[in-house]
């Protein structure tokens, strides 16, 4: 288990997909604090980080559409974050990811020949 208040870095970066990707919810925020080290309370989703976002309302109004649990990595990634987000809603990545898959059917394909090594 990780008690989250001993790392050095406090910064993390939270996101989470709306139901049906199409937006993201991206928030940076520092850990001020944890719980759920309680011996014989570790059931489920018992362990938490108690994070202070800039606005704690507006955090909890837009998750009312995302949901609760949220992805964090430590450090502030949101501008990468941001650019993958520009790049999933622009098509390029599931076009990407379309050729890549592309690319593997064929390899796949072509190792099936007979006479081939």
């Amino acid at each position: 288990m990780i008690d989250f208040t001993k790392l050095e870095e406090k910064t993390v970066t939270l996101a989470r997909l709306d139901p049906l990707g199409t937006k993201i919810y991206l928030a940076k925020g520092e850990i001020v604090g944890c719980s759920g080290f309680n011996k014989g309370t570790l059931i489920g989703c018992s362990l938490a980080a108690h994070i202070k976002v800039p606005d704690a309302r507006e955090c909890m109004r837009k998750l009312d559409d995302f949901g609760s649990h949220l992805s964090m990595v430590y450090g502030d990634y949101t501008r990468e974050v941001q650019d993958l987000a520009v790049c999933w809603a622009s098509g390029y990545l599931c076009n990407l990811i379309f050729m890549w898959r592309s690319i593997e059917r064929i390899q796949t394909l072509e190792s099936l020949r007979p006479g081939r090594p």
